[in-house]
């Protein structure tokens, strides 16, 4: 399909361009897979990208107006080929769960000041990304390392999949370690966590080729699903002890056992 038209008596929807609008066009519902497109500049009067609306299309650079509130989840989900992603600093917006999910080609990300809400997964699973960077006016997020926290650094939303290092040391006042966050992290071998940590949130270390080696610090208590699903060095989890404060924790979280959706 490379373009979707829309009967100017629609109340409801629009298009422009073969793309599919809301009427106002301030939502950009969805982009033709078939469209033959290298970059898209999206419109100045889009406010929202839809859920899954550019999901797996082979772009390789996207044009974010300046006046964007919100990335819906899974909005460039697999774009496989997404290699440049400029974000405006001009006005608070929100980016969903799993909206840059596997983009394996990012190799470069620069968050702005007015990021209000970053979803978990938003950038997980991009195996080319070694570092984040982030304005350091911001007011709700942190990056220590080229690795993205909250501003509290209580929480570690994601760790660059393309990150070279092979060990990593989570920072001493982590509490939760979030849902993705270490997914699909091709290089490293080595998680070292911190005491004071309360959480791993599911499929935080899922599909990670190298890794054979995390500790589980006393104070966990919470231990997710799928926590090393697709880790093919961790079947049985070498190098990892669980202690008697654990109070819930799925029946299979190793490698095998169960689907692991990745968004």
């Amino acid at each position: 399909m490379k373009n979707i038209g829309v009967d100017p008596g629609n109340s409801n929807f629009s298009s422009k361009d073969g793309v599919l609008f809301d009427k106002t066009q301030s939502t950009l519902c969805f982009f033709p897979w078939g469209q033959a497109a290298d970059s898209y500049t999206i419109p100045s009067s889009v406010k929202t990208i839809g859920n899954s609306a550019f999901a797996e299309y082979p772009l390789q650079e996207i044009v974010l107006p300046d006046h964007i509130e919100k990335i819906e989840p899974k909005a460039f989900s697999n774009c496989s080929k997404l290699s440049k992603i400029r974000f405006p600093n001009n006005e608070a917006f929100l980016i969903g769960e799993g909206a840059f999910l596997d983009c394996r080609a990012l190799t470069e990300l620069s968050l702005p000041k007015n990021a209000t809400s970053i979803g978990n997964a938003a950038f997980s699973g991009c195996s080319g990304l070694k570092k984040i960077g982030l304005d350091a006016a911001n007011p709700n997020y942190t990056v220590s390392d080229g690795v993205l926290f909250d501003k509290a650094k209580t929480r570690l939303i994601c760790y660059p999949a393309g990150r070279a290092e092979t060990d990593y040391m989570v920072p001493a006042g982590v509490k939760v370690i979030s849902s993705r966050s270490f997914l699909s992290c091709q290089y490293l071998v080595r998680a070292i966590l911190p005491d004071g940590l309360t959480d791993i949130e599911e499929y935080a270390f899922a599909f990670c080729p190298a890794l054979n080696t995390v500790n589980i610090p006393e104070s966990v208590t919470t231990i997710g699903t799928g926590i090393f699903y697709g880790s093919p060095k961790m079947p049985y989890l070498p190098g990892v002890s669980f202690h008697s404060g654990v109070t819930e924790m799925p029946v299979t979280f190793s490698s095998h056992g169960h689907f692991v959706p990745r968004s």
